[in-house]
């Protein structure tokens, strides 16, 4: 499997929920990026259960955090919930929102490890 991995730091968008991301090349031609990352978000679903798109990950973590959290409803969150939602799995998330990339993005070097071993990149171009 052909993959990139990155720490990421105040420069990418999503530092504060996550350490790392996998990245994953766009094009299928080579390195068969489109279906590794396929593979690497099934693998995670299975590993860690299912988790939010990045984009939307983010919209629903800092709903939970600015206004339920911080109690600025008067009464109960609309939707009943007073814990951030299972959906933002806070082990992993992904988007495939980048024409040039996909990526996974993992919280902990304990995810990544995992991963790693599940998953060791090939060297090789197919």
């Amino acid at each position: 499997m052909m993959y990139t991995i990155r720490q990421m730091d105040q420069r990418h968008t999503h530092h504060q929920y996550f350490k790392y991301y996998i990245g994953f090349p766009g094009g299928m031609e080579h390195n068969e990026g489109p279906l590794m990352f396929c593979r690497a978000q099934q693998w995670f679903t299975n590993a860690y259960g299912w988790s939010a798109e990045v984009r939307m990950y983010r919209k629903i973590h800092d709903w939970y955090t600015q206004y339920v959290a911080a109690k600025k409803w008067s009464i109960a969150a609309p939707t009943g919930q007073d814990t951030i939602p299972a959906e933002c799995n806070p082990l992993w998330s992904w988007t495939n929102g980048l024409e040039c990339e996909y990526r996974i993005y993992v919280a902990t070097d304990q995810e990544l490890t995992m991963f790693c071993l599940a998953h060791p990149v090939d060297q090789k171009f197919h």
